[in-house]
């Protein structure tokens, strides 16, 4: 019997095309369930970090640190369910949750653009879910969930205004400046493709004036370690452009302290010390384009799945569409390497930003050419590529998990009598912060010596302050606090070197190690003492 595989791909399209809503709601369900117990889904590494805060592991519970530049006043909201339910991850919980929530929705916007094309439709969801699934990332579900927005706005509903408007409210809440970058690409775009509408433009209005507000009131309101860690110490520590040439000696121990090994003291929290540094010249010069380049590179090396199947899409577009279109498609491609020109774009955004764009191609190129099968065909091929690259994946944050429940297992022993420990710094996030969001952990009683620059967190602040009533910022302080009280100090040993160098070069305040004995592979605990 000969099989007809042009009959089965109609019968299949017939089937689904008559499909309701209600039905298409029970396929997201189910096909969301099926993809995360296959799949899994877990915390990159920064929001573990996160997690870690708002479940107040090594900190206080962030119930006061409402005014975050993240998930701002949704952080305290999340650590006071936290403080009630004090051995779940209620962060990474609700993560996972959104995700799967945000998911959906942008699934209806997407049923709806492709609804005369269902098989199709399905392929280009799992095109846009399979690594958003795996990698649960804020980040990724603000670009979702505002790119969504301003697709439903064109859309015709009868809650037309009302749902985009709370979404796009909660994704400000969340990364107001994610929101207001890739609402202007999107405004940009559609003003290209002559779609633009005043809802649109309002809903842009509304983000900016979130964003500038938000900016106003840290400039005015918030005390000058947080406007530090806000204005200085990000692009400070991301971007490559200090003339170390005209560096004093403790300017440069105070530079590399903070930017080679994570060391944050009471200097780094202020504006003069950021203001005393010569820079060299950054805008359109090579340290920028460089920048670029290194954008470019990882997306290529990481992401070239998504970036072939962008290819494709715009070189049929500049075959068969319109200058207009053509221009539309370049400027979306394109437009986040001029970002990267100016800041440092992080790698995790890319990927969910070029499955956008290309589902925004191959929906204007089906509408008007009807090539549904040929991208049927290229998107299969395009998710078959990506799940190639899930084992290595799932591994990696497998090994993740496991190294932190091993550091947990030990740690439990070290700390029997429930005494405090302090841990020197976070430049190792695979071991102290879990990945998957369901692992309970026990409050610890310990805390981190250096924070990185969430030691500006007042739940940070105040653990210290409670311990050690002394200056949170001050790192001499704080290693005379565990000195004078014999607090267990874990940290690698070439570690301790740079912070016993860098506090006698400091403040000529002179420490050894007392006893130390081995507590996970290369990190030891030590007791300390003055020479």
């Amino acid at each position: 019997m000969q099989i007809n595989s042009s009959n089965i791909i109609d019968r299949i399209d017939t089937y689904f095309s008559k499909h309701t809503n209600i039905k298409i709601s029970v396929l997201f369900i189910v096909l969301n369930a099926m993809l995360f117990c296959v799949i899994g889904g877990y915390l990159e590494d920064y929001e573990s970090l996160y997690a870690s805060i708002c479940r107040g592991l090594y900190t206080d519970y962030a119930i006061n640190d409402y005014l975050q530049d993240f998930h701002t006043v949704l952080f305290s909201v999340y650590s006071f369910v936290n403080s009630k339910f004090p051995d779940y991850n209620v962060y990474g919980i609700w993560l996972y949750v959104l995700n799967i929530l945000t998911l959906c929705y942008a699934g209806f916007i997407l049923f709806k653009l492709f609804k005369k094309f269902p098989l199709f439709f399905f392929v280009a969801y799992l095109f846009l879910a399979l690594d958003s699934i795996l990698n649960i990332s804020s980040n990724r579900i603000v670009i979702v969930l505002t790119s969504s927005v301003f697709v439903h706005l064109l859309l015709n509903h009868r809650l037309h205004f009302f749902i985009p408007f709370i979404v796009y409210s909660f994704c400000l809440l969340v990364k107001p400046e994610i929101v207001v970058l890739i609402s202007f690409t999107l405004i940009v775009a559609l003003w290209i493709e002559n779609k633009l509408t005043k809802k649109q433009l309002i809903l842009f209005a509304y983000g900016l004036f979130y964003f500038l507000l938000i900016q106003f009131l840290f400039k005015h309101f918030f005390s000058e370690a947080r406007q530090t860690f806000l204005y200085y110490e990000l692009d400070f520590f991301d971007k490559s452009n200090i003339d170390y040439g005209h560096l004093t000696a403790t300017q440069l121990l105070q530079v590399d302290a903070f930017k080679k090994f994570n060391i944050v003291d009471k200097v780094h929290f202020t504006n003069a010390f950021y203001k005393s540094i010569e820079y060299k010249h950054f805008y359109f010069s090579w340290l920028n384009i460089k920048q670029c380049l290194t954008c470019i590179s990882w997306i290529v090396r990481q992401s070239y799945v998504y970036v072939l199947v962008n290819i494709i899409l715009i070189a049929l577009l500049i075959w068969k569409s319109n200058k207009r279109t053509v221009f539309c498609a370049l400027f979306l491609c394109l437009s986040i390497y001029v970002v990267s020109f100016i800041i440092k774009i992080p790698d995790r955004y890319l990927e969910t930003y070029y499955a956008l764009t290309a589902l925004f191609f191959a929906w204007i190129l089906i509408t008007q050419f009807k090539w549904q099968r040929l991208f049927l065909l290229v998107f299969s091929v395009a998710c078959l590529l990506i799940l190639t690259s899930f084992p290595a994946k799932m591994e990696q944050y497998k090994n993740t998990q496991t190294k932190v429940e091993r550091f947990y297992t030990t740690l439990y022993a070290q700390n029997a009598a429930d005494s405090l420990f302090v841990i020197n710094n976070v430049e190792y996030l695979g071991r102290y912060f879990p990945p998957d969001p369901f692992y309970k952990i026990k409050r610890q009683n310990c805390t981190f010596l250096n924070f990185w620059y969430f030691t500006t967190y007042q739940s940070y602040i105040s653990r210290w302050e409670k311990l050690c009533r002394c200056n949170p910022l001050s790192l001499q302080e704080k290693v005379d606090f565990i000195i004078s009280n014999h607090i267990p100090f874990m940290t690698k040993m070439k570690d301790f070197l740079v912070l016993k160098q860098y506090l006698y070069k400091m403040y000529k305040m002179k420490i050894r190690i007392e006893n130390f004995t081995k507590v996970d592979k290369d990190l030891y605990q030590l007791h300390l003492k003055y020479q």
